[in-house]
C-alpha cells in the first residue's frame, strides 16, 4: 500500500496554507491518480479472490473518501474543494457536501457543477421526510376521454388543493390516452 503510507505526508502539504494553491491542486491530482492506480492494481490482483477484493474495496472507498474529505476541509479557498466535491458526488452525506460548500468563496459557489449541486441538495431538503409538501400546479384534464381533436377542456388544479387536510393522498399522474393508465381506473 505505497498510497495509504505517503498519504500523511500529502494531507500535511495540503494543510500547509505558505504552499501556493496551485502547488496544493497539483499534489492532490497527482496523489488522486497514483492512488486510482494503486486502486486498479490491487483489485486486478484480487480477481480470482472474491472475499478479498470486496474488503480490499471498502477499505479504498474509506480511505478514499477520509482523504478527500480532509483535503477538501484543508483547501475551502481553492480548487482542490471543487474537485473534491466532483470526485466525491454520490458518495457522501448531503451534510458533507454543504459543508463543503459553504466554506467556498463565493465565485467558486458560482462554479456551473456547484451551482448544479446546490440545487439538488436545496430540492432534498425541501421534500425531505417529514417536510410539508411543494405545492405545485398542473392542468387537469376532463370533459374528454382522448387528446385528440377534438381538444379536451383543461384547468390547472393546484397540488394543494387535495393535500395537506389531515389525511394521506396518493398522487397517480396519468394521461388519458394511456392505454396502461386508464386500465389503473378501477384500484
Amino acid at each position: 500500500k505505497v498510497i495509504s503510507e505517503s498519504l500523511p505526508q500529502v494531507e500535511k502539504f495540503l494543510a500547509d496554507k505558505t504552499s501556493a494553491p496551485e502547488e496544493r491542486v497539483a499534489l492532490y491530482e497527482e496523489t488522486y491518480e497514483a492512488m486510482m492506480t494503486e486502486f486498479q492494481t490491487m483489485m486486478d490482483s484480487l480477481s480470482t479472490d472474491e472475499d478479498k477484493a470486496q474488503k480490499y474495496y471498502d477499505d479504498f472507498v474509506e480511505d478514499y473518501k477520509t482523504f478527500n474529505l480532509k483535503a477538501a476541509e484543508n483547501n475551502p479557498d481553492n480548487e482542490v474543494a471543487l474537485i473534491v466535491l466532483q470526485n466525491l458526488m454520490g458518495m457522501i452525506e448531503d451534510a458533507q457536501a454543504e459543508k463543503i460548500i459553504t466554506r467556498m468563496p463565493e465565485e467558486m459557489q458560482s462554479d456551473e457543477f456547484v451551482v448544479y449541486l446546490k440545487k439538488g441538495l436545496d430540492a432534498r431538503k425541501t421534500t425531505a421526510e417529514g417536510m410539508k409538501f411543494t405545492d405545485f400546479t398542473v392542468e387537469h384534464v376532463y370533459g374528454y376521454d382522448r387528446s385528440m381533436d377534438p381538444q379536451p377542456l383543461k384547468q390547472e388544479v393546484k397540488f394543494s388543493d387535495y393535500v395537506g387536510k389531515g389525511t394521506y393522498v396518493l398522487v397517480d399522474f396519468w394521461s388519458p390516452w394511456c392505454g396502461p393508465c386508464k386500465r389503473e381506473i378501477p384500484n
